[in-house]
């Protein structure tokens, strides 16, 4: 009987101590949540690091002028080199400005113009031995016109004939309307065909005349000061347009009309007898895109390594006279 309220007492103790028990856990797991809910966030754990950040930068608006001057002679040595090492700047500027197709012979003076030589002899060793076999130097002349239509229809008169033949034609033609200048564009569109058929035209230039004009008429061809702010590639666009109007004719006017120093007229038969006589064997001719190819070397100043190619074939024409001559026997 001992044994057994030994044991139901034990057992009421044990019961009362779980009791007991139960709320301290209850409190732990409180006292865990609190704690938990205590503990700094993510966001707040930022916030905290920044604001220490930003403590620290703001004393820098307080820096001493002589430590804003280190700090600021780095930059300014970085700027100083990148602009060391840019070439020449006469040289960078022209080619910026030739890029652009904008240039012309009349902007660059004599001591410019060596320097496009002695540019073009760095690159172009024969080209460099034939410069100076050229009696003058480089001496392209432009000739002056009214207007694009006034030089694009002495051009058409002038296709496919010599120089002689072709201002016979044009004085003609110039001869039917009463007057020494080029036809306006409304009396080139109004004259009957057989009128200008007497001059000495052909069909397919009349048609090119008429064309020209009729387009001039309706503004498709610009003025003298338009086409002077075009690229040269948006005048041969536009004058390619004329009919029997082709990009030969649009290069030649843009050389000869307008001065423009990067035409290369890959096409001219001159040109390319001249090539073959500098640089291959005097015989046969290279092909159109070999020329291009080429004539980049040239670039910017193609328009001046096509000149002195025409000026290769006047050389030789003089050395095979001479040689005529000294072969005569004298008495």
């Amino acid at each position: 009987m001992a044994d057994n309220k030994k044991s139901s007492s034990n057992s009421k103790t044990r019961k009362v101590v779980a009791k007991t028990k139960a709320p301290s856990s209850k409190i732990n797991e409180n006292s865990k949540k609190s704690k938990r809910s205590q503990q700094p966030t993510t966001q707040t754990k930022i916030a905290a690091a920044a604001k220490p950040i930003a403590q620290k930068k703001a004393p820098s608006k307080k820096v001493s002028v002589v430590e804003q001057k280190q700090v600021s002679l780095p930059s300014t040595k970085r700027v100083s080199t990148r602009t060391k090492a840019v070439p020449v700047k006469k040289v960078t500027v022209r080619d910026e400005r030739f890029a652009q197709e904008i240039v012309t012979l009349s902007q660059f003076k004599k001591k410019q113009l060596e320097e496009v030589l002695a540019e073009l002899g760095r690159r172009d060793r024969k080209l460099k031995a034939l410069i100076p076999r050229v009696e003058g130097g480089f001496s392209l002349k432009t000739k002056d016109t009214d207007s694009p239509f006034a030089a694009i229809a002495e051009a058409i008169v002038y296709q496919q004939l010599t120089g002689k033949a072709a201002a016979t034609i044009f004085g003609r033609v110039k001869a039917v309307f009463e007057s020494d200048l080029c036809p306006t564009p409304q009396q080139i569109k109004s004259a009957p065909d057989t009128v200008l058929r007497s001059a000495g035209l052909s069909r397919s230039k009349i048609v090119a005349l008429k064309d020209l004009a009729d387009k001039t008429i309706e503004g498709l061809i610009p003025t003298l000061e338009e086409i002077n702010k075009m690229t040269d590639d948006e005048v041969i666009t536009c004058l390619s347009a004329v009919k029997g109007v082709g990009v030969w004719t649009a290069q030649m006017f843009l050389i000869f009309r307008l001065g423009r120093l990067d035409i290369m007229p890959s096409g001219d038969y001159g040109v390319k007898k001249g090539f073959s006589l500098t640089y291959g064997d005097g015989e046969s001719l290279p092909s159109s895109k070999e020329m291009e190819s080429f004539a980049e070397v040239w670039r910017p100043y193609r328009t001046v390594g096509s000149w002195y190619m025409w000026r290769a074939i006047e050389l030789q024409k003089a050395a095979l006279i001479i040689c005529r001559l000294s072969a005569i026997p004298r008495n």
